[in-house]
């Protein structure tokens, strides 16, 4: 699932603000509540953008997953750099092979999606005015981190509910050889383990998306914040949210890799669920293959991350601008 953040609201040329309010975008301290958003049209642009945006780099999912769950599925890609691999991918398991088990996650994430960003976007603003009113003299990024910690509690446990299964059937599928659809991949994991087969590493899912949700929003804030003092960014509000988006959705994913593969090992295992708790996967990862193979698949993972923040963080705050029922109101 995709992260947006930042309280500053920069002006962007040509859509809703005078010319004296983007020579003045760098010192601008005003900014967008969720209560003042048209919060149908917001939820519902940023809801499909963000399936479209995850359509485009769903290759790189997959590559990610292969190497995550050290499948041999795909011959030799452990031994290739990401793009390679990619191409590696691509004559050996075909276009349909690379985009396959987006389905679930689409479907699926459009509940959860929803769920996500209307929680996200109204506990942030609840927990601002709690930090706030308790702590008068906290920094902004103090303030941004307390905030993202919270927010992207409450917000994790309610949309990984519906997308928990989402995740769980695309990684099999992802990783079958048979090459199964949806609804057969789904039938087999009801009979495999019935309802609980769908919620298979829901812990281990929920600590990765609350890894990369916290420290993308807090992220994502501040380098917004701190690259308006840049002059090659000030005055260019698609560049600097570009630029804020790749570095907080690297930095963000560094951080939650170890997790994610962990999830993914739990997610794929078939079977039973006994040996498959996030703390005994871990022991058996770090004893028999080493510290190393957490990171199996991050530089996939990397640029999945770069591309999709940069044009997600444009396109939220672009969405944000656009779906404002009145004028933004001084912070």
């Amino acid at each position: 699932m995709t992260m947006g953040g930042g309280n500053e609201a920069v002006q962007y040329p040509q859509i809703l603000l005078s010319a004296e309010e983007k020579l003045n975008s760098a010192k601008s301290k005003y900014w967008i509540t969720y209560s003042e958003l048209n919060q149908f049209t917001y939820t519902s642009l940023l809801t499909g953008f963000t399936l479209l945006a995850g359509l485009s780099t769903h290759p790189l999912t997959v590559l990610t997953v292969l190497q995550q769950s050290k499948s041999n599925i795909v011959k030799g890609i452990d031994s290739h750099s990401s793009l390679q691999a990619l191409r590696e991918a691509s004559k050996q398991i075909g276009f349909r092979g690379l985009v396959r088990g987006w389905a679930p996650v689409a479907f699926l994430g459009i509940p959860a999606q929803v769920t996500y960003v209307s929680i996200q976007e109204g506990s942030r603003e609840m927990f601002q005015k709690i930090v706030k009113g308790s702590i008068k003299d906290a920094s902004p990024t103090f303030t941004d981190i307390l905030q993202s910690i919270a927010s992207s509690i409450v917000a994790n446990v309610a949309s990984l509910i519906p997308y928990v299964p989402g995740e769980v059937l695309t990684s099999r599928m992802i990783i079958e050889r048979k090459g199964l659809g949806t609804i057969n991949m789904a039938l087999q994991i009801w009979k495999e383990n019935g309802v609980r087969g769908f919620y298979r590493g829901f812990s281990s899912s929920f600590a990765t998306h609350f890894l990369y949700s916290a420290n993308w929003w807090w992220l994502y804030s501040v380098c917004r914040r701190e690259g308006c003092k840049l002059d090659v960014l000030k005055d260019n509000p698609f560049l600097l949210d570009s630029f804020a988006g790749t570095i907080a959705g690297v930095v963000a994913t560094c951080v939650a890799h170890p997790v994610d593969t962990l999830k993914t090992r739990i997610m794929t295992t078939r079977g039973s669920y006994r040996d498959s708790s996030l703390p005994t996967v871990l022991r058996k990862v770090l004893s028999t293959e080493g510290p190393q193979a957490l990171l199996h698949g991050l530089k996939a993972s990397a640029y999945h991350a770069a591309f999709h923040s940069a044009i997600f963080a444009l396109s939220y705050e672009i969405i944000k601008r656009n779906s404002t029922m009145g004028s933004p109101r001084e912070h």
